[in-house]
């Protein structure tokens, strides 16, 4: 099983997904906003290369990293039907870091910080 974890391109998402990632043997579902996979790889990179190397990230990343490319404030996390069952089947906890700074917007940084 899997650990969801959101937020994790974020400032403190990052930090607690290279936790994860050094101190656990858990894999991790990582919900990452970006066009495709690879820009949500360069996404994560750029997050984690303060606390990981690149060989040891690209280890993690074909081993324990379970990218699901969607966005927090869409229904099912914006998932396509077959995404969403592949996450709750193999999710068993979830650390929600994921954060809206919009203060232009009261409604959609509730959307998503009180979710």
């Amino acid at each position: 099983m899997a650990i969801f974890l959101t937020g994790s391109t974020g400032y403190l998402g990052a930090h607690i997904a290279a936790d994860l990632l050094q101190g656990h043997v858990e894999s991790l579902n990582l919900l990452v906003r970006a066009n495709d996979h690879h820009d949500a790889e360069e996404r994560l990179w750029r997050a984690l290369q303060l606390h990981l190397d690149f060989p040891r990230f690209y280890e993690y990343l074909k081993s324990r990293i379970n990218i699901f490319l969607g966005d927090l404030t869409g229904s099912r996390f914006g998932l396509s039907d077959d995404d969403y069952r592949r996450l709750v089947k193999s999710t068993d906890s979830i650390i929600h870091c994921a954060a809206s700074l919009n203060r232009k917007s009261e409604k959609s940084c509730l959307n998503v910080n009180l979710r």
